[in-house]
């Protein structure tokens, strides 16, 4: 057990084996030496996977590697005594290392795929994607997550969570609880923890490269990893990532480049431990946004578009000018969304006398992001390439044209005229694209500090979490003005010109493309929360077989926030901006809140167990509610007086679960229920509409499960997957949004399902990826169905030698065009026009990766 606590790994050691002691071994040697000497001439042998020793019987199968996971020592979501997965009643998911480089996910959204009980859509890029736990609807981010590293939380809040963490080397495994405890040890992540386990420096010097090349995409990625002794009882870390992409969805410049670099120092001794942990990312990644699609019963792209491989991003939308009250600003596409982090962690554990030990963990971050990409808004804004020519607002321009006779399309880059209107990329359609601007700057502090007192196998834990974020800006909604393109891959910008009889050009309505500069809405906000939290939680093992817990949390939330209202300018050009008013308004607010936990855990045998949990959780309102609210309310000059954060969210949670297992299969499933109250749901339908808010609750049952089996040595099959029925609720009779109580909650489907075979045989791995996805609803009405879909991944690996191995890996390798979302940014019922807007996951794409270890 020394040996896997010195080398971060696990043991499993098959139940039936007898136990006994091994002689001591000093000196520096990598642990396949070490478990050879130790286990020469026992009859025994090991296999070290998925981040775990097996040990087990030379005639025997070794365990599964889900049940391996079981023996994992959980850190999250508990007390601080070594409670293993099997032994918790709790709903956990564990990856290692060796699973994350296997899979090799782009992005934590797609991590997280292998963790049931979420909705996953990664279809938006490497960074600013959607994961819904438990039935809450896709499109709210990391929302009622709480995204962790080293057990503590990225963000106080869940916004823009993902745009700060990345995986590489540097991460030993994931922890994943839904449920559960997650209202009691983190802060907003009421219906889901997600911690990320940073790697620690091992008793060798050891180093691990990784190259990943694309061979039918551009995309190429360095990860590296060094980490070994340094005198005494400390040991460093240091690792980190670069990455240059054009990506699958290619614009015509790189959409995502840049890489992060962290260190860790650990003070690793019997009685105490230190760690000094250091991360700086500086990276760039772009955000893919809905494309046109047409029929709505088997969506296809239009005319010009292909599905899986297009992207309204363009090197000719690349650089824009806008015009403002204050002056010209430009951005730049290939920005996309840029985002710096720099954080320290100082991590400090220490065994106090009488079964007391002391904890505390702190974190300071500097996190900045700037987010610059082209949105679409209503399927309203697919347009008839002629019919816009006929338009009224068009005709007024030509009438106060001098020798004008009509109006034509000309392409802004290469001034060349488009004849037919009706034939333009052979779909005759035109679109609006919406430059969207914003800015997140922000210092954080945060603090966990607890105590933990054990006495036999009972455990009584206290803690203290303290958060706060200064904001110089709330990434609140920049939109930048609007922009006329044609439709397809990479689009064009047009410019709609006034000409004479003879064709030549009089004068020109747009500005190199732009129709005008006034986006739906254009937001400005700075602010302040500090949050205190204390908790306690009880583990009872009041029987061998038999252990309860109880916590409790209560927190005190301070927010002050800034903002400004915005209105339309007319600006010298004749041309409308939307920009801010000039008027700044204030506002401050306390909150109070508590959730508890109640479960208890059955150990049915070695290998099997049953729990029962019941949690009251909740979110605390966002500091930048207020200033979202002003922006889309329309105010200007004054707003009311009750105009604020909006109120906590509640969160209720029953869950029976079950773990069983032998030599050759493993089964985990949980039955749940759960309910999220209120939730408003928002509809951005353009400058020329009314935003539309519905207030609603959500009520969800569902069956999430894991299952393994080994067969052989060589073959082992996973098969994750849930099903839940998630559906509106107590929608207010008086509005006349309440005949969708009862609907299925929008884009989250009712089944998943993730079917996992690898086989290995000598030097060789094998594996396949299979997924399906139920069908959703894009739309509060139901009436939009996104189709059902499948999807598969395949890779292989080669070991070439002992220390270098080649992996050739194929994502999505039948090309299936499968929609994770329909337009958030339509009306509540969206089946109102020929031509629509959907976003599709990525098309096919092959890498190749060499993965040496030194």
């Amino acid at each position: 057990m020394r040996l896997a606590e010195q080398a971060d790994l696990q043991v499993s050691i098959a139940p039936s084996l007898p136990l006994g002691h091994s002689p001591s071994i000093q000196g520096h040697y990598t642990v396949q030496t070490i478990l050879e000497r130790l286990l020469t001439d026992s009859g025994l042998r090991f296999e070290i996977s998925q981040g775990n020793i097996l040990v087990f019987a030379d005639e025997s199968i070794p365990a599964v590697d889900t049940q391996q996971s079981w023996n994992h020592i959980l850190v999250t979501g508990q007390n601080a005594q070594r409670r293993s997965v099997l032994d918790s009643s709790l709903s956990v998911t564990y990856l290692s290392r060796d699973t994350l480089q296997l899979l090799a996910p782009a992005s934590t959204a797609e991590l997280l795929q292998q963790t049931t009980g979420f909705w996953v859509e990664d279809s938006g890029g490497e960074a600013n994607n959607n994961v819904a736990p438990r039935g809450l609807r896709g499109g709210e981010g990391f929302r009622f997550i709480s995204l962790m590293e080293d057990g503590l939380p990225v963000v106080y809040d869940g916004v823009w969570s993902d745009f700060f963490v990345r995986q590489d080397l540097m991460t030993q495994g994931v922890e994943t609880i839904r449920g559960g405890s997650s209202g009691i040890f983190t802060l907003n992540g009421p219906a889901a923890m997600v911690n990320l386990l940073g790697v620690r420096g091992g008793s060798n010097h050891a180093g691990n490269l990784v190259f990943r090349q694309g061979l039918d995409h551009g995309y190429s990625r360095l990860d590296l990893r060094f980490d070994g002794p340094l005198d005494g009882d400390w040991h460093y870390a240091v690792g980190g990532f670069y990455r240059v992409a054009q990506g699958v969805r290619d614009p015509g410049f790189d959409t995502d480049r840049g890489g992060q670099v962290s260190a860790r120092l650990s003070l690793l001794q019997d009685v105490q431990s230190l760690e000094l942990v250091f991360k700086h990312l500086n990276d760039n990644t772009s955000f893919f946004a809905p494309l046109p699609m047409q029929n709505f019963d088997s969506p296809v792209g239009v005319e010009g578009i292909d599905a899986t491989h297009s992207t309204m991003l363009s090197d000719d939308l690349r650089h824009l000018r806008f015009e403002t009250p204050a002056g010209t600003v430009s951005h730049d596409l290939a920005d996309g969304q840029l985002t710096k982090m720099n954080s320290v962690g100082v991590y400090y554990e220490r065994a106090l006398s009488g079964g007391l030990t002391v904890n505390n963990r702190l974190r300071f971050a500097d996190l900045y992001n700037s987010l610059y990409t082209v949105m679409n808004l209503g399927n309203d804004t697919l347009l008839n390439a002629e019919t816009l020519l006929d338009s009224p607002e068009l005709q007024r321009f030509l009438a106060t044209v001098p020798q004008a006779t009509g109006v034509a399309y000309r392409y802004v880059a290469s001034h060349e005229w488009v004849e037919n209107p009706a034939l333009i990329n052979a779909n005759g359609l035109v679109t609006f694209s919406y430059p969207l601007y914003s800015q997140y700057d922000a210092r954080q502090w945060l603090n966990h500090a607890s105590l933990d007192y054990q006495w036999q196998d009972h455990s009584l834990t206290a803690g203290h979490i303290f958060a706060q974020s200064r904001f110089d800006a709330l990434p609140l909604d920049q939109w930048q003005g609007k922009v006329l393109t044609d439709v397809r891959h990479r689009p064009r910008r047009l410019d709609i010109v006034a000409v004479d009889a003879d064709g030549a050009p009089q004068a020109s309505f747009t500005a190199q493309g732009l129709w005008d500069y006034a986006g739906p809405a254009y937001l400005q906000g700075k602010g302040k929360l500090t949050s205190h939290s204390v908790y306690a939680n009880l583990e009872y093992q009041w029987h061998e077989d038999w252990v309860w817990d109880l916590g409790a949390r209560h927190e005190w939330l301070s927010l002050e926030a800034d903002a400004y209202t915005d209105k339309v300018f007319d600006l010298p050009s004749g041309k409308l901006s939307r920009y801010v008013s000039g008027h700044q308004f204030s506002r401050q607010a306390e909150y109070q809140r508590s959730a508890w936990s109640l479960g208890v855990n059955h150990k049915l045998s070695d290998w099997s167990a049953t729990f029962i949990r019941l949690a009251s959780a909740f979110e605390m309102p966002r500091l930048l509610s207020f200033g979202n609210q002003l922006g889309w309310g329309d105010y200007e000059s004054s707003i009311p007086e009750g105009l604020g954060f909006g109120r906590p969210i509640k969160l209720q949670f029953v869950e029976w679960g079950v773990r069983m297992a032998d030599a050759r299969w493993s089964l985990a499933a949980t039955l749940f229920q759960t309910r999220f109250n209120p939730l408003n749901f928002t509809v951005y339908r353009g400058v020329e509409h009314e935003q539309q808010t519905v207030m609603i609750d959500t009520r969800t049952h569902g069956l999430e499960f894991e299952l393994g089996y080994r067969a052989s040595s060589a073959w082992q099959v996973d098969l994750l997957g849930v099903w839940q029925q998630a559906r509106f609720d107590g929608i207010p009779q008086i509005l006349p949004e309440h005949r969708y109580n009862g609907n299925q909650v929008t884009r989250t489907p009712a089944l998943q399902l993730r079917f996992i075979p690898r086989y290995r045989w000598d030097e060789i791995e094998a594996y396949a990826v299979w997924s399906y996805v139920g069908h959703r609803y894009s739309d509060v009405a139901n009436d939009f169905a996104l189709a059902a879909y499948q999807k598969l991944d395949v890779g292989v690996s080669w070991q070439l030698m002992p220390a270098l191995k080649l992996s050739l890996a194929a994502k999505n390798l039948t090309n299936t065009l499968g929609l994770t979302e329909g337009n958030p940014r339509d009306d509540l019922n969206q089946r109102d026009s020929e031509y629509f807007y959907a976003r599709p996951i990525f098309g096919r794409h092959v890498s190749l990766a060499l993965d040496w270890h030194f």
